[in-house]
């Protein structure tokens, strides 16, 4: 199945393509400071954890997974990235990138040449307010998250975040009962720091109860509200 592709108006980096012009013929922007709808085959890395800064990627459609290097010489998800989601902001700080970034599935970004957007010929105001808003649309995102996932225990974990995806799916103008779930059993427990059994075992039971349906990598909220429920228990 082709993953959705997010609207440019619900996209983290539709701000400063408004203010490019999408790169539209006639803009005026150089080729290759904002590349369109790039292919990425899943298991494709985008870039990895300390490379030099170069882009900021902004998801068109599929999914990517964040990860790190681990104690063990293994790697350890930190983070899922989803359609209209923005890629790399960080490495703006330090100049390089903080994890490596692998597709989940075969996806489409947007590729923006921060270095060039000097030779845009659009005023450093507006470029700089585009950024502002940018970045201010994706710590906001990002903060839904993180909060949405401080849980005690596996259970509560598993809940809120199913309810961060669809939370994120209604922020990117998606439903937020249909959700595409293209990340493995390990990976989820990796990032909710579980064993991979135990994520089975409870997307098992909130089937049984339910609370969810799973078909491979689809998956149907049936009870929103006893989802959060079991997310906010104590």
């Amino acid at each position: 199945m082709t993953a959705l592709e997010v609207a440019c108006s619900e996209c983290g980096l539709d701000p400063m393509c408004q203010v490019l012009d999408y790169s539209e013929q006639g803009s005026g922007v150089p080729p290759g400071v904002l590349l369109r709808r790039q292919p990425v085959m899943k298991g494709e890395k985008l870039f990895s954890v300390n490379q030099p800064f170069h882009a900021v990627y902004a998801i068109k459609s599929g999914s990517f997974k964040a990860i790190v290097p681990d104690m063990t010489q293994g790697e350890r998800v930190v983070g899922f990235f989803l359609a209209g989601d923005l890629i790399g902001a960080e490495g703006m700080a330090n100049r390089q990138y903080s994890y490596t970034i692998r597709a989940l599935e075969q996806s489409s970004v947007c590729v923006l040449e921060l270095a060039r957007l000097s030779e845009t010929g659009r005023s450093t105001e507006a470029i700089q307010g585009a950024l502002i808003e940018m970045l201010g649309r994706e710590v906001a995102l990002n903060h839904l998250v993180t909060t949405s996932l401080i849980q005690q225990n596996a259970d509560q974990r598993m809940a809120a975040f199913l309810i961060s995806l669809s939370r994120r799916s209604v922020t990117r103008g998606f439903t937020s009962d249909q959700l595409g779930l293209n990340m493995s059993r390990s990976d989820i427990a990796s990032y909710l720091g579980l064993a991979r059994e135990t994520v089975s075992r409870i997307l098992t039971r909130f089937q049984n109860s339910g609370l969810i349906r799973l078909r491979k990598h689809n998956l149907k909220l049936l009870n929103r509200i006893g989802l959060e429920k079991v997310a906010s228990s104590r």
